[in-house]
């Protein structure tokens, strides 16, 4: 049996209907669900592929595609079945966005500067190989209470050593940090969440000595077409720092994203195709136990036909900030002090795209003759870094990051690129998906109006047009996807050739949903079949009240508009109560007839298939169809 409830995040335009599996009925008897450990594997890569978004994942890094010895052999999920080439976004578009995204974290310890270098599962780190794997899936082998997602990966690893991985040779350049690594990525399908994957970080300082002066960074290398395996020379890189809220009031949402995309999303003969890479990938941070954390923002590109010789947005020397060579580079962070400086001096870079344009008056030094090759698309090396936290000898910081997809950014295959005049080419790329995504990876790391510590403070929230839409949450991460609601009480009576399967949904109709804050329970679906795999199920019965969605057009000017779902759905005595007319019909007004009322004009759309009578007694229905609603 599924239940399914209708979740309208906030009030805002995004509405969501999540299904959850409670009970799955197999004739000649139950299907019990046993809970399961964690799955174990002892493998050098692991991924997701449960959602929109596909990745490899390695320790303190993802989206690799030499998965070993530098070969271009693909990552097969063990429980998807399916090949996964570094990140790729979306799933099975075969567009990669990374060949690599490694981990880097430095700190001071004893008056000296520690780091811990790229790529952390082929240097002088010691992890345990092994892969936990738990979900809260219950048809999932690997189910664990514990999960937080469809599918957790955990890990651990230890930069304590200075050997090499097979223990062969002394690494004499590696002053190791002595901390342990605890990371958890976190993936969900369901449609309003499938597009990011969350990755959890806990660090520990094992040593005999206090971290100061403590950051952490990724750095985003270039891109690979999985399909010929060679490197995609047209990258852009930016840096979305905020984006419109999406409803009628002129908010704000604050984001803080790093993106990497194509250059022109690949249209073929002046048309994009569904093999176009037009959308992006980017990362975020979401939380810390820091307090007055700041973020980084830096790229540069190398010229191809020598490795020293490379451009990046580098700013004026000042007292305050003297210049800082880059080991012979002139934008490219190379050696620990390298990065420690990028870290300590931290700037948000402007865009890839507006390379070419002078930014003197920003404090930005000049372009020079590689700005335009690097503003029409070259491979691009972008570090995301925040800090600084201290750690004392024992102790332990928390952060979590996003890594978030956005598809449709390129929207004219015909925009003609000048860079030395970016701006023309830049105003119609469109974020909004993007924007949109990263906002839902928000609200599941931090659900927004919900006290998780029980101090009594919720959040924050904004009004707009009378509605309270809360935005952010109380600070403490909740990991909360939009769940369905919870699994009613079963019973099942069986007799030859029948079965009867009875519940109580007093639980399942009344508890509120983590993200709206309302009770909208939408409806059971009863399905059976000969195994439990999903794909042999076969429905038997569904129930969904009878409820709508009210969309509103909101005039934007310059004959601009949009409709726009901020209200939960209403039922249709609440429609006619609310349009003051006993015998208002909803059917009779849709996007092509609306209703005109006053300055507003409405459209109706059924909430799933308002199938609602429960009186028939072959289907589901009310065994006590005229008891008195307990309260």
């Amino acid at each position: 049996m599924h239940m399914s409830n209708h979740s309208p995040v906030r009030r805002i335009a995004t509405n969501v209907t999540s299904v959850g599996l409670a009970l799955t009925i197999v004739f000649g008897g139950i299907s019990g669900m046993t809970q399961f450990e964690p799955e174990t594997h002892y493998e050098l890569l692991a991924g997701h592929s449960q959602g929109n978004i596909q990745m490899t994942i390695v320790p303190g890094g993802w989206g690799y595609i030499r998965a070993i010895h530098d070969q271009y052999d693909p990552y097969v999920d063990p429980i998807t079945n399916d090949s996964i080439y570094g990140c790729t976004y979306p799933t099975g578009s075969g567009n990669t966005f990374t060949s690599g995204s490694d981990m880097f974290m430095i700190g001071v310890s004893d008056s000296d500067t520690l780091d811990l270098p790229y790529l952390v599962w082929t240097n002088p780190l010691i992890w345990d190989r092994r892969w936990k794997k738990q979900s809260t899936d219950k048809s999932q082998p690997h189910y664990s209470p514990r999960a937080r997602s469809d599918l957790d990966i955990e890990c651990t690893f230890y930069d304590t050593a200075v050997y090499d991985q097979d223990q062969s040779y002394l690494v004499v350049w590696h002053q190791p940090l002595r901390i342990k690594v605890e990371q958890r990525s976190m993936a969900w399908s369901g449609s309003a969440v499938d597009d990011f994957v969350l990755f959890d970080y806990g660090i520990t300082n094992i040593g005999d000595q206090a971290l100061t002066d403590f950051y952490v960074g990724f750095y985003l290398n270039d891109s690979y077409d999985p399909r010929d395996f060679v490197p995609d020379a047209e990258n852009l890189t930016g840096f979305l720092e905020e984006y419109p809220a999406g409803y009628a009031c002129e908010y704000m949402d604050t984001l803080n994203l790093a993106y990497k995309m194509d250059n022109n999303g690949d249209q073929i003969n002046n048309r994009f195709t569904p093999q176009s890479r037009r959308g992006t990938v980017g990362i975020m941070l979401l939380g810390s136990t820091g307090k007055d954390v700041r973020l980084g923002y830096h790229w540069s590109v190398r010229y191809p036909s020598t490795w020293q010789d490379d451009w990046g947005p580098r700013r004026w020397p000042t007292n305050e900030e003297p210049w800082h060579s880059f080991d012979t580079r002139f934008a490219t962070p190379w050696s620990t002090q390298d990065r420690y400086y990028l870290c300590t001096h931290p700037h948000i870079a402007y865009d890839q795209l507006f390379a070419a344009v002078d930014h003197t008056a920003e404090g930005w030094m000049p372009p020079t003759r590689l700005a335009e090759m690097a503003a029409s698309g070259w491979p691009s090396y972008v570090y995301y870094s925040f800090g600084p936290f201290d750690i004392g000898v024992n102790e332990h910081i928390n952060f979590t990051i996003a890594v978030v997809g956005g598809d449709n950014v390129h929207t004219d295959p015909l925009a003609h690129f000048d860079p030395n005049f970016p701006q023309q080419f830049y105003d119609q790329l469109d974020f909004s998906e993007l924007a949109t995504n990263a906002r839902w990876a928000q609200w599941v790391y931090d659900n927004p109006g919900y006290d998780t510590d029980s101090d009594g403070y919720c959040g924050e929230f904004r009004i707009c047009e009378g509605d309270t839409i809360w935005y952010k949450g109380d600070g403490v991460p909740d990991f909360r996807g939009n769940t369905p609601p919870p699994a009613p009480f079963t019973r099942i009576l069986t007799e030859p050739s029948k079965i009867t399967i009875r519940w109580n949904g007093f639980f399942c109709e009344t508890t509120k949903d983590p993200f709206s804050n309302l009770v909208d329970f939408e409806g059971y679906r009863v399905y059976c079949g000969l195994d439990t795999r999903r794909a042999s199920l076969s429905i038997l019965s569904s129930y969904d009240r009878e409820n709508f969605f009210r969309l509103k057009w909101h005039d934007l000017g310059s004959g601009y508009g949009k409709w726009l779902n901020d209200e939960p759905p209403y039922s249709l005595d609440e429609l006619q109560t609310i349009h003051d007319d006993p015998n208002f019909d909803p059917h009779r007004y849709t996007r092509d007839y609306p209703l005109f009322e006053g300055d507003s004009v409405f459209y109706f759309q059924m909430v799933d298939a308002n199938l609602d009578d429960l009186s028939s007694p072959l289907s589901i229905h009310k065994v006590y169809p005229n008891a008195t609603d307990p309260g």
